[in-house]
């Protein structure tokens, strides 16, 4: 088994032999022997978030990447349930999947986040690295991904909207915050100053599509 450990939030990996920079964690410290309070650089999730990477599977060809996609989440499912952040009024979604840059991007709802998620295709420019940083210029703004492998897609790009999924009651409303989403993240601000580049973060940016 990989000594590696993969973020169940945002799919951050944990590598021992580069240690964590954040954290002050040196090379070659084992994920088991890390500190009780150590958390996720990215996105501050607990230890007890952390999974053994799961081995890519080759790609089933002919089906559409939304299906693929909501299939691997549904087997994470399980392993998820039992942990404080899983609503269980919510389902495993992949929302409003369109052709970017060579590859496809859209919204992924599970119980427990919601992230946009670009999966690069054959005509892409290539992944981004496991655990390092890509930005997408997206019409309203520019947005930060971290490269991930998802088993039965491969190489994925995450971008964290939201997580946990507690503010949200039920599926429907977690669908139609993705739907807008997406939509006001493909239309290009009405005036330049709309969305100027004083945006610092995709919190900022989302903050200010969704008029947060």
């Amino acid at each position: 088994m990989s000594s590696i450990r993969e973020c169940g939030v945002c799919w951050t990996p944990y590598d021992p032999a580069l240690g964590d920079p954040v954290w002050q964690i040196e090379a070659g410290t084992p994920f088991d022997a890390l500190p009780e309070h150590w958390r996720c650089p990215k996105c501050d999730s607990p230890r007890d978030r952390f999974l053994p990477p799961s081995e890519d599977l080759e790609p089933a060809a002919g089906i559409p990447i939304d299906e693929r996609l909501r299939e691997a989440y549904e087997s994470t499912v399980p392993r998820m349930r039992e942990l404080p952040i899983f609503n269980a009024a919510l389902r495993v979604e992949a929302v409003g999947f369109r052709d970017f840059e060579g590859g496809q991007i859209g919204m992924v709802i599970t119980p427990w986040f919601m992230n946009l998620v670009f999966v690069p295709g054959s005509e892409a420019s290539g992944p981004c690295g496991l655990g390092e940083a890509r930005r997408h210029s997206l019409p309203a703004g520019a947005c930060d991904f971290i490269g991930a492998r998802l088993e039965g897609v491969g190489p994925i790009e995450a971008c964290s909207l939201f997580s946990p999924m507690d503010e949200f009651p039920n599926a429907e409303a977690a669908h139609e915050t993705a739907r807008q989403a997406l939509e006001r993240l493909f239309t290009p601000p009405a005036a330049p100053e709309a969305l100027s580049p004083a945006v610092t973060s995709r919190r900022e940016l989302f903050a200010r599509i969704l008029g947060r």
